[in-house]
């Protein structure tokens, strides 16, 4: 998929045009939008010419259960298995086999606008009780300025992992396997735990919290919300500082990024995956080539996206660590250390790229 962050789409090419001449292989990169990646790739995988290595991709676990790609527990232990974090190997894993590699942790941080804040004599929330009274109190602290800008309706992805987190805290739950009797919505105490996380969400939409074109909103409005100066806070992962940071100073200058503690969330969905096919094991070394230099990951993929994405390895998570505790450019707008919120995720949300037996 393309890249939102320049610097990766220059790091991809010429990490592969190394590869290729190092073994004298002509290699061919297509970047394919979004919105568009998944019908190309199962349009190419029946047509029998699928790609053979696939960066930041999507449904690798239902493509190993189809046998579409190939284990890549070689790459990993190149890699070295003991520096990623095991809440990654978990999402890559599918019968005892690593199939894929996570491509970073996509933490969902709370953008918030301290200036509004200061304005309305509020601290920064420390669970969902808390988010709602803050947001009551800084809504419309300015004329125009909604409390809490959050997506509803059926255009937006980002509405169901609003939907799903807040409903996992209240006790949700979706099933336990694959069987019928497995599925947990109809029963207690799931069922409580839905119908709390529903109210809790329609509290937001009663009480006019939130903008009132909400429930029209696609995946981008919640960032446009934000960046336009309609909403004090806005749950997405760090593509909106990247924005104000690139583009809005003045505003970047009042935005902070928070996390609920005990809940943050992960929504990686994008994952390095190898075809089965002729060249299989020549893409499997290009994989690793491309992230063996993981200072170069971690300086290129993360750190010049403002860290929306942030590494999958322990030694380098070390390093945004230690910058961030020196204050250094590009984790100033983090209130709390990214390494301790992403170790505590338990895996990433989006149901697409779970392991299936579990």
């Amino acid at each position: 998929m393309s890249p939102f962050v320049p610097p990766q789409t220059t790091w991809q090419n010429e990490k592969c045009y190394e590869w290729g001449l190092k073994n004298d292989v002509d290699v061919k990169m297509t970047y394919i939008p979004s919105a568009e990646f998944w019908p190309k790739l199962t349009v190419s995988i029946e047509a029998g010419t699928p790609p053979d290595l696939v960066i930041k991709g999507w449904g690798g676990t239902v493509l190993a259960e189809r046998e579409k790609i190939v284990p890549i527990d070689d790459v990993i232990e190149r890699l070295g298995k003991d520096d990623i974090y095991p809440q990654k190997l978990t999402e890559a894993t599918y019968k005892g086999h690593y199939y894929m590699l996570p491509n970073h942790f996509e933490i969902s941080w709370y953008h918030v606008r301290t200036d509004l804040f200061k304005k309305a004599g509020v601290e920064l929330p420390k669970n969902l009780e808390e988010l709602l009274e803050v947001s009551r109190k800084v809504n419309q602290i300015e004329k125009g300025v909604y409390g809490f800008g959050i997506p509803f309706g059926l255009k937006s992805s980002d509405a169901i992992y609003h939907l799903l987190d807040y409903s996992y805290v209240y006790g949700a739950g979706i099933a336990k396997g694959r069987k019928p009797e497995d599925v947990l919505i109809g029963k207690e105490p799931y069922r409580t735990g839905w119908k709390k996380g529903f109210e809790y969400l329609r509290t937001y939409w009663k009480e006019k919290l939130t903008p009132p074109d909400s429930p029209e909103w696609t995946d981008a409005s919640n960032n446009v919300a934000y960046i336009g100066g309609a909403v004090a806070i806005a749950f997405n992962p760090p593509s909106i500082w990247y924005a104000v940071m690139t583009g809005k100073p003045e505003l970047a200058a009042v935005t902070k990024l928070w996390s609920i503690p005990d809940d943050p969330l992960d929504m990686n969905d994008e994952y390095a995956y190898v075809l089965k096919g002729p060249n299989s094991d020549l893409a499997k070394d290009l994989l690793y080539s491309i992230y063996a230099d993981k200072d170069k990951y971690r300086e290129v993929y993360c750190k010049a996206g403002g860290y929306y994405a942030l590494p999958i390895f322990k030694s380098q998570m070390e390093k945004v660590a230690k910058e961030w505790e020196t204050r250094a450019a590009f984790v100033t707008q983090f209130i709390q250390n990214p390494k301790e919120v992403a170790e505590k995720t338990k895996g990433s949300v989006p149901p697409a790229i779970q392991p299936l037996e579990k």
